[in-house]
Protein backbone atom coordinates (compact mmCIF):
# COMPACT_ATOMS: atom_id res chain seq x y z
CA UNK A 1 0.00 0.00 0.00
CA UNK A 2 1.51 3.43 -0.92
CA UNK A 3 2.76 5.89 1.61
CA UNK A 4 1.89 9.33 1.12
CA UNK A 5 2.63 12.61 2.63
CA UNK A 6 2.63 16.23 2.36
CA UNK A 7 3.61 19.06 4.15
CA UNK A 8 3.02 22.80 4.19
CA UNK A 9 5.46 25.21 6.26
CA UNK A 10 5.58 29.41 6.79
CA UNK A 11 7.79 31.66 8.01
CA UNK A 12 7.27 34.93 8.87
CA UNK A 13 10.66 37.21 9.73
CA UNK A 14 10.30 40.60 12.02
CA UNK A 15 13.26 42.79 13.48
CA UNK A 16 13.55 43.04 17.26
CA UNK A 17 14.86 46.37 18.93
CA UNK A 18 17.39 48.34 17.05
CA UNK A 19 20.10 46.25 16.35
CA UNK A 20 20.16 43.49 14.21
CA UNK A 21 17.75 40.87 16.47
CA UNK A 22 15.24 39.29 14.51
CA UNK A 23 12.25 36.89 15.02
CA UNK A 24 10.83 34.12 12.80
CA UNK A 25 7.48 33.04 13.36
CA UNK A 26 5.69 30.38 11.56
CA UNK A 27 3.95 27.10 11.43
CA UNK A 28 4.22 23.46 10.32
CA UNK A 29 1.43 21.33 8.83
CA UNK A 30 1.59 17.67 7.89
CA UNK A 31 -0.64 14.77 6.48
CA UNK A 32 0.53 11.24 6.16
CA UNK A 33 -1.67 8.11 5.18
CA UNK A 34 -0.92 4.91 4.28
CA UNK A 35 -2.03 1.39 4.84
CA UNK A 36 -5.27 -1.03 4.06
CA UNK A 37 -7.13 0.62 7.14
CA UNK A 38 -6.27 4.04 5.77
CA UNK A 39 -3.98 4.78 8.88
CA UNK A 40 -3.74 8.60 9.40
CA UNK A 41 -1.65 11.48 10.73
CA UNK A 42 -1.93 15.24 11.08
CA UNK A 43 0.57 17.70 12.68
CA UNK A 44 -0.21 21.37 13.15
CA UNK A 45 3.07 22.64 14.74
CA UNK A 46 3.53 26.40 15.50
CA UNK A 47 7.25 27.63 16.17
CA UNK A 48 9.02 30.57 17.02
CA UNK A 49 12.78 31.13 16.82
CA UNK A 50 15.03 34.12 18.54
CA UNK A 51 17.74 35.11 16.10
CA UNK A 52 20.51 37.00 17.95
CA UNK A 53 23.24 39.09 16.52
CA UNK A 54 26.27 37.98 17.30
CA UNK A 55 28.29 40.70 15.25
CA UNK A 56 28.03 43.56 13.19
CA UNK A 57 30.37 42.86 10.73
CA UNK A 58 28.83 39.96 9.28
CA UNK A 59 26.00 37.77 9.26
CA UNK A 60 26.45 35.74 12.48
CA UNK A 61 23.49 34.62 14.70
CA UNK A 62 22.87 32.44 17.67
CA UNK A 63 19.24 31.14 17.02
CA UNK A 64 16.57 29.22 19.99
CA UNK A 65 13.67 28.02 18.54
CA UNK A 66 10.57 26.26 20.17
CA UNK A 67 7.69 24.29 18.16
CA UNK A 68 4.69 22.24 19.80
CA UNK A 69 1.05 21.47 18.76
CA UNK A 70 -1.29 18.82 18.09
CA UNK A 71 -0.85 15.22 16.20
CA UNK A 72 -3.88 13.89 15.34
CA UNK A 73 -3.77 10.07 14.51
CA UNK A 74 -7.25 8.20 13.14
CA UNK A 75 -8.05 4.96 10.90
CA UNK A 76 -10.93 3.47 9.19
CA UNK A 77 -12.46 0.55 10.93
CA UNK A 78 -15.43 -0.71 8.43
CA UNK A 79 -11.91 -1.91 6.53
CA UNK A 80 -10.85 -3.71 10.16
CA UNK A 81 -10.14 -7.62 9.33
CA UNK A 82 -10.89 -10.10 11.89
CA UNK A 83 -10.21 -13.97 12.24
CA UNK A 84 -13.87 -14.37 13.09
CA UNK A 85 -15.09 -13.15 9.81
CA UNK A 86 -13.12 -16.19 8.21
CA UNK A 87 -15.31 -18.88 7.36
CA UNK A 88 -15.59 -21.42 4.44
CA UNK A 89 -15.42 -19.20 1.80
CA UNK A 90 -12.64 -16.83 2.53
CA UNK A 91 -13.00 -13.45 4.57
CA UNK A 92 -16.69 -11.96 4.73
CA UNK A 93 -17.25 -8.45 5.72
CA UNK A 94 -20.61 -9.09 6.64
CA UNK A 95 -19.80 -11.91 9.32
CA UNK A 96 -20.26 -10.54 12.52
CA UNK A 97 -17.29 -9.63 14.41
CA UNK A 98 -16.89 -10.28 18.30
CA UNK A 99 -14.15 -7.66 18.75
CA UNK A 100 -14.92 -4.20 20.05
CA UNK A 101 -13.43 -1.08 18.62
CA UNK A 102 -13.59 1.34 21.29
CA UNK A 103 -12.03 4.56 19.60
CA UNK A 104 -10.87 4.88 15.84
CA UNK A 105 -7.81 7.56 16.84
CA UNK A 106 -5.93 8.95 19.13
CA UNK A 107 -4.31 12.63 20.34
CA UNK A 108 -1.82 13.85 21.92
CA UNK A 109 0.91 17.34 22.20
CA UNK A 110 3.95 17.57 20.83
CA UNK A 111 6.38 19.82 22.20
CA UNK A 112 10.51 20.63 20.52
CA UNK A 113 13.04 22.64 20.64
CA UNK A 114 16.41 23.39 19.25
CA UNK A 115 19.39 25.95 19.48
CA UNK A 116 21.83 26.54 16.41
CA UNK A 117 24.89 29.12 15.14
CA UNK A 118 25.78 30.18 12.03
CA UNK A 119 28.11 32.51 10.27
CA UNK A 120 29.06 33.64 6.78
CA UNK A 121 33.19 33.42 5.31
CA UNK A 122 33.97 35.82 2.67
CA UNK A 123 30.11 37.07 1.92
CA UNK A 124 29.88 33.88 0.58
CA UNK A 125 29.34 30.57 1.97
CA UNK A 126 27.35 29.92 5.00
CA UNK A 127 27.94 27.70 7.98
CA UNK A 128 26.13 26.35 11.02
CA UNK A 129 26.04 24.19 13.62
CA UNK A 130 22.27 22.66 14.75
CA UNK A 131 21.01 20.39 17.99
CA UNK A 132 17.66 19.46 18.98
CA UNK A 133 14.89 17.73 20.77
CA UNK A 134 12.17 16.40 19.54
CA UNK A 135 9.12 14.87 22.00
CA UNK A 136 10.80 16.94 24.77
CA UNK A 137 7.38 16.24 26.81
CA UNK A 138 7.19 12.28 26.25
CA UNK A 139 3.91 12.28 24.58
CA UNK A 140 1.08 9.79 25.94
CA UNK A 141 -1.30 8.15 23.36
CA UNK A 142 -4.39 7.11 23.88
CA UNK A 143 -4.71 4.44 21.24
CA UNK A 144 -7.25 2.04 20.63
CA UNK A 145 -5.52 -0.45 23.51
CA UNK A 146 -5.72 2.30 26.23
CA UNK A 147 -3.06 5.02 27.42
CA UNK A 148 0.97 4.17 26.68
CA UNK A 149 2.47 6.63 28.56
CA UNK A 150 6.22 7.46 27.54
CA UNK A 151 5.14 5.98 23.80
CA UNK A 152 7.78 8.67 21.91
CA UNK A 153 11.07 8.53 23.51
CA UNK A 154 12.98 11.98 22.60
CA UNK A 155 14.48 11.91 19.78
CA UNK A 156 18.05 13.95 18.97
CA UNK A 157 19.64 15.89 16.61
CA UNK A 158 22.43 17.50 15.86
CA UNK A 159 23.19 18.89 12.19
CA UNK A 160 26.25 20.55 10.49
CA UNK A 161 26.01 21.94 7.05
CA UNK A 162 27.58 24.76 4.52
CA UNK A 163 26.23 26.25 1.83
CA UNK A 164 26.71 29.22 -0.75
CA UNK A 165 28.64 30.59 -3.82
CA UNK A 166 31.87 29.43 -4.67
CA UNK A 167 32.32 32.20 -7.42
CA UNK A 168 29.93 34.10 -9.44
CA UNK A 169 28.57 31.01 -11.16
CA UNK A 170 29.05 27.85 -9.19
CA UNK A 171 26.97 27.23 -5.85
CA UNK A 172 27.31 24.03 -3.48
CA UNK A 173 25.11 22.89 -0.65
CA UNK A 174 26.81 19.94 2.01
CA UNK A 175 24.95 18.52 5.00
CA UNK A 176 25.11 16.43 7.74
CA UNK A 177 22.80 15.29 10.36
CA UNK A 178 22.29 12.70 12.72
CA UNK A 179 19.59 11.24 14.74
CA UNK A 180 19.30 9.30 17.85
CA UNK A 181 16.04 7.66 19.86
CA UNK A 182 15.55 5.32 22.22
CA UNK A 183 18.62 3.37 20.97
CA UNK A 184 18.56 3.76 17.51
CA UNK A 185 19.94 5.92 15.37
CA UNK A 186 20.03 7.59 11.67
CA UNK A 187 23.03 9.23 9.20
CA UNK A 188 22.04 11.10 6.35
CA UNK A 189 24.58 13.73 3.98
CA UNK A 190 24.37 14.98 0.97
CA UNK A 191 25.97 17.15 -1.18
CA UNK A 192 24.57 19.28 -4.37
CA UNK A 193 26.26 21.58 -7.10
CA UNK A 194 24.62 24.27 -8.45
CA UNK A 195 25.34 26.68 -11.42
CA UNK A 196 23.93 29.83 -12.07
CA UNK A 197 22.28 30.35 -15.74
CA UNK A 198 24.18 33.65 -15.99
CA UNK A 199 26.82 35.89 -14.06
CA UNK A 200 25.34 39.19 -15.06
CA UNK A 201 22.41 39.16 -12.64
CA UNK A 202 21.78 43.16 -12.67
CA UNK A 203 21.15 43.03 -8.96
CA UNK A 204 18.24 40.13 -8.99
CA UNK A 205 19.21 36.50 -7.94
CA UNK A 206 20.41 34.37 -10.48
CA UNK A 207 18.34 31.25 -11.49
CA UNK A 208 20.64 27.71 -10.28
CA UNK A 209 19.98 24.50 -11.22
CA UNK A 210 21.42 21.75 -8.47
CA UNK A 211 22.12 18.91 -9.20
CA UNK A 212 23.41 16.28 -6.27
CA UNK A 213 22.39 13.27 -3.97
CA UNK A 214 21.67 12.66 -0.38
CA UNK A 215 22.35 9.30 1.22
CA UNK A 216 20.82 7.57 4.18
CA UNK A 217 23.16 5.54 6.08
CA UNK A 218 22.41 1.53 5.08
CA UNK A 219 18.85 2.51 3.84
CA UNK A 220 18.89 4.67 0.45
CA UNK A 221 20.81 6.61 -1.96
CA UNK A 222 18.31 9.95 -3.20
CA UNK A 223 19.06 11.19 -6.34
CA UNK A 224 18.31 15.16 -6.39
CA UNK A 225 17.61 18.02 -8.77
CA UNK A 226 16.57 21.75 -7.63
CA UNK A 227 15.99 24.95 -9.88
CA UNK A 228 16.09 27.86 -8.08
CA UNK A 229 14.55 31.11 -9.76
CA UNK A 230 12.20 34.32 -9.08
CA UNK A 231 12.53 33.41 -5.05
CA UNK A 232 11.09 29.83 -5.94
CA UNK A 233 12.76 26.75 -5.30
CA UNK A 234 11.26 23.52 -7.39
CA UNK A 235 12.92 20.13 -6.39
CA UNK A 236 12.55 16.85 -7.38
CA UNK A 237 14.08 13.62 -5.67
CA UNK A 238 14.13 9.67 -5.75
CA UNK A 239 14.71 7.25 -2.52
CA UNK A 240 16.69 4.00 -4.06
CA UNK A 241 16.14 1.48 -1.42
CA UNK A 242 19.80 -0.18 -0.86
CA UNK A 243 18.92 -1.74 2.59
CA UNK A 244 18.41 -5.45 3.00
CA UNK A 245 14.15 -4.56 2.21
CA UNK A 246 15.62 -4.42 -1.50
CA UNK A 247 15.02 -7.95 -2.25
CA UNK A 248 11.33 -6.92 -1.90
CA UNK A 249 11.20 -3.52 -3.03
CA UNK A 250 13.28 -4.43 -6.05
CA UNK A 251 15.52 -1.25 -5.33
CA UNK A 252 12.42 1.09 -5.69
CA UNK A 253 11.61 3.74 -3.21
CA UNK A 254 9.31 6.93 -2.88
CA UNK A 255 9.35 10.17 -5.47
CA UNK A 256 9.18 13.31 -3.31
CA UNK A 257 8.54 16.61 -4.99
CA UNK A 258 8.66 19.97 -3.05
CA UNK A 259 7.98 23.51 -3.69
CA UNK A 260 9.56 26.62 -1.37
CA UNK A 261 9.19 30.60 -2.13
CA UNK A 262 11.16 32.37 -0.27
Amino acid sequence: VPFRTASLSVEHKTSVGKGDDFITIGSQFSLDGAGDIRLKRTQLLPAVNFHKSLSEDKDSYLSVAFMGGPVFSQFDPALLKFGDQYGAGGFDRNNPTGEIIKNTGYHYWDVSTGISYTTVFNNRLNLYFAGGISHVNRPTIQSVLGAAKDAIAPRYSFNVGLNGKINDRDYITVFADYFTQNGNRQIIGGCLYGFASETGYYGGDPNIFYIGSFFRAGDAVIPVVKLSFNHMTVGISYDVNISRLRTVSNWRGGLELSVAYT
